[in-house]
């Protein structure tokens, strides 16, 4: 079922207005703010996670909560929680109400901003924390994933450690992003460079129909379960596919993606020749009015079905990105669902199984099966 859908959260998700500057944040007595380790003399602190529809799942704890899961996102810049059960939950400080957009069909919706939280993640806790409250649910991540998902962590968890994600092991390690030491047996580096807090890498190697685009700007998605998202306006017409199909490309925070999907003949990644690679182009209205505003021309992003074929390290302190193949996975074919069903989980423990929608000419469409 997880191959079936497409998430957009890092790559969508703009905060209209800082969510940190204006508002005044007091650390709690005697405690650091943001995030450290729990056991202050420990060099490095390991985390296990799920990996749910190439999306990185880590269990969270908010102030005096039970367990919730949180999706870990390399570009949204707050803690949102999604899930509004959670937040009728907490002891709200509520300091301003914001515009939040994303790619999506929907308008700009609004959100609460709640001060002063506690956040654990296993071995790592944040005091003082602000969270982005929305007052309703609108990914439905639940129902997509087959496990509740409550919230998500975004970029300060990245601008405060050296984060390495093994998705061979499940296993995200964090430690002191100025300690960190390369060496070539980690991987390959690349130079990594923010923008409004998402992390940039800049390619030479974006190849298809003959023709070959130097110094394309993409952003690393740990939020996304795409492989490769491209703007269709920011690249020569003559570099896109030439076959694409229509469809729902996925689902953001402003309701469904409408777009195009095809095939790029490759992408120079570190030293993979990743062949064949499956892009998503959304619509480019959505795109330009939603995604653009940033100083770095952006050009799409690499999500995880990229980044699940490797170990990846993440360096804000130092600039720097670290790509280490994980051997059974860099080379396997970039694969989409052809059935044209989208299926939902429901009911106690997400155990049943239900047809949401399905494409009128797919298959499953010609073949007569009904959403319900």
């Amino acid at each position: 079922m997880e191959s079936h859908r497409r998430f957009f959260l890092c790559s969508t998700l703009i905060v209209l207005g800082l969510l940190l500057g204006p508002l005044e944040v007091h650390a709690q007595k005697d405690k650091p703010f943001g995030f450290n380790p729990i056991r202050k003399r420990e060099t490095f602190t390991t985390i296990p996670f799920e990996l749910r529809a190439n999306l990185i799942v880590v269990k969270t704890l908010v102030d005096k909560s039970d367990t919730l899961n949180f999706i870990l996102d390399s570009g949204v810049q707050s803690i949102i929680i999604l899930d509004s059960t959670v937040r009728t939950k907490l002891h709200t400080n509520i300091g301003r109400k914001i515009q939040i957009s994303g790619i999506g069909e929907s308008p700009p919706f609004s959100a609460l901003v709640s001060l002063g939280h506690t956040v654990k993640l296993s071995g790592l806790v944040a005091y003082s924390q602000n969270l982005v409250l929305l007052q309703e649910n609108f990914l439905d991540l639940s129902e997509y994933l087959g496990l509740p998902i409550h919230g998500i962590i975004g970029s300060d968890i990245f601008k405060r450690f050296h984060v390495e994600i093994d998705y061979s092991r499940y296993i995200l390690t964090f430690s002191e992003p100025l300690k960190y030491k390369y060496r070539k047996r980690k991987g390959v580096a690349l130079p990594l460079y923010l923008d409004r807090t998402k992390p940039y890498i800049s390619l030479n190697g974006l190849e298809n129909n003959g023709k070959k685009i130097e110094n394309i700007n993409l952003v690393i998605d740990t939020g996304g379960a795409h492989s490769l998202l491209l703007n269709p306006e920011a690249l020569p017409q003559d570099l896109l596919p030439q076959k694409m199909i229509d469809g729902h490309l996925g689902r953001g925070l402003n309701g469904n993606i409408e777009g195009k999907l095809g095939r790029v003949d490759m992408l120079h990644l570190a030293n993979q020749h990743l062949k064949s690679v499956l892009v998503t182009l959304p619509d480019s209205l959505v795109f330009d009015q939603r995604v653009t505003h940033s100083e770095t021309t952006r050009h799409g992003s690499i999500g995880g079905e990229i980044l699940k074929r490797f170990v990846v390290s993440m360096n804000y302190a130092q600039n720097i990105l670290v790509l280490k193949p994980i051997k059974k996975e860099i080379k396997k074919p970039f694969e989409s669902d052809m059935s044209g069903i989208e299926l939902r989980a429901t009911g106690k423990d997400y155990r049943n199984f239900e047809v949401y929608s399905v494409i009128e000419e797919s298959p499953a469409g010609r073949a007569g099966i009904l959403p319900g």
